[in-house]
């Protein structure tokens, strides 16, 4: 027999809890109670802006299938060949490496719209196999072609190096926001004349640094070669903006920032002949700093080679302290063993000079196979260089290579090796402060 349970707890009796209200939601005065969430106004996101408009993407891909491009590229100019003048978007991708290009389907519509030079066509192939599982090439699946609408080029045969090489232009300080290949191909449609053909730009070229790597995409760094369809183009935008900036062109609006950067051009022809004075220049000055110069008297032009030695000697060392440092006490030695240390350095320069103490300083760096010895005088300098014979020879460092060294020495060691006390300030004594 069951027995009931006396005790319930109240908290489970019926009727001992009151159902709560759902929470109110306070509501600013003069709004209307029927209005729900979903009447809330949303805020209208703005329009999706495209960062290419349609002429820089016509500009861009007619610069690709200039006649420069497509006559100084062959495996272009064959693709183009063997498929009837069209050329698909993805080999034109290398020569617009330095660019974030735009979507193809992009690119078609602008071309198709705005270009009067390319023509545009859907490219439909049969979907592959292996595709669908992600083996395949997707770039193979279809996509867009590009053809020149004046087909066949037949006049790029009979054009030369010699051609381009006349319509080539270098230009210089470019403006800060146009030194990128459309900003200067821009540029260059906004300086020369209205009347110039939308294919005005044939090739923008950044000349790479002389220590890039050979995959590496070369930057603009205010300067660039740029090739224009006719030579008269090229011939006008250098009378224009000058090499030596004295032009009386009237600065228009599109032009200030390039008057303002001191847009400079000259023709390539003249580029290379500067190139080859500057080179030749800079050959001659490196000459001048590696040959040996020893000064020699007129008044002793019949004497014997050794006089004439001492008396160079005698001169310099008169004329010591006009330099700055002591002349021919210089000694650089080379092909000195790689574990030497600056101990086994002076005992072997010391041998070398028959015991004599005359080693001011050896200026060495370790693991490095050559040195500089400083000497007391220029005869113990010329007796070291006639003592190191063999694999470890020694030379005289004279002329500008003697002064360039002696410039990074210290005052107080240059007039030290010179014998003159150099006078140290003597500083007036600390006063001590008293405390409160």
């Amino acid at each position: 027999m069951a027995t009931e349970n006396p005790f319930v707890p109240r908290s489970l009796q019926p009727g001992s809890r009151k159902p709560q209200a759902p929470p109110t939601r306070s509501l600013p005065p003069g709004s209307s109670t029927e209005a729900g969430p979903s009447s809330r106004p949303k805020t209208p996101k703005p329009p999706k802006v495209d960062a290419w408009p349609d002429e820089d993407v016509v500009l861009l891909y007619e610069m690709c299938l200039s006649d420069y491009a497509i006559w100084s590229n062959e495996a272009l100019y064959n693709a183009m060949n063997a498929n009837d003048g069209y050329v698909s978007l993805r080999l034109l991708d290398k020569a617009l490496a330095s660019v974030k290009r735009p979507e193809d389907t992009h690119v078609a519509k602008a071309l198709r719209a705005a270009s009067t030079l390319l023509d545009v066509r859907v490219l439909i192939s049969q979907p592959d196999r292996g595709n669908w599982f992600g083996r395949g090439d997707r770039a193979e699946t279809g996509g867009f072609e590009l053809r020149r609408k004046d087909w066949p080029l037949s006049h790029l045969d009979s054009l030369t190096q010699e051609d381009w090489n006349r319509r080539t232009v270098y230009v210089e300080n470019l403006p800060q926001e146009s030194r990128t290949l459309l900003g200067v191909a821009r540029l260059m449609h906004t300086l020369v004349s209205s009347s110039a053909t939308p294919s005005l730009v044939q090739n923008v070229e950044f000349p790479a640094h002389a220590q890039a790597k050979p995959d590496e995409i070369p930057r603009c760094k205010g300067f660039a070669f740029v090739t224009f369809e006719t030579q008269e183009h090229a011939s006008q935008i250098s009378s224009a903006w000058p090499w030596n900036g004295n032009s009386s062109r009237a600065v228009s609006e599109t032009a200030t920032s390039a008057h303002k950067s001191g847009l400079r051009c000259i023709s390539l022809a003249r580029w290379e002949k500067l190139k080859d004075e500057y080179l030749e220049y800079q050959s001659s000055l490196v000459h001048a700093a590696t040959r040996p110069q020893v000064a020699t008297p007129s008044t002793v032009a019949d004497s014997t080679a050794a006089e004439l030695e001492t008396l160079v000697d005698v001169v310099e060392e008169e004329h010591i302290n006009d330099a700055g440092y002591p002349r021919n006490r210089l000694v650089r030695v080379l092909n000195i063993p790689l574990d030497s240390t600056k101990t086994s350095l002076r005992t072997m320069f010391t041998q070398a000079l028959d015991g004599e103490e005359s080693i001011d300083y050896i200026d060495f760096v370790k693991n490095l196979d050559r040195c500089h010895v400083r000497l007391a005088s220029t005869e113990s300098a010329r007796r070291l260089v006639a003592s190191l014979e063999g694999d470890v020879r020694a030379e005289l460092v004279q002329g500008e290579q003697e002064a360039l060294y002696w410039e990074k020495v210290p005052e107080k060691l240059r007039m030290a090796a010179m014998g003159v006390n150099v006078p140290v300030e003597s500083k007036p004594p600390r006063k001590r402060q008293r405390k409160g």
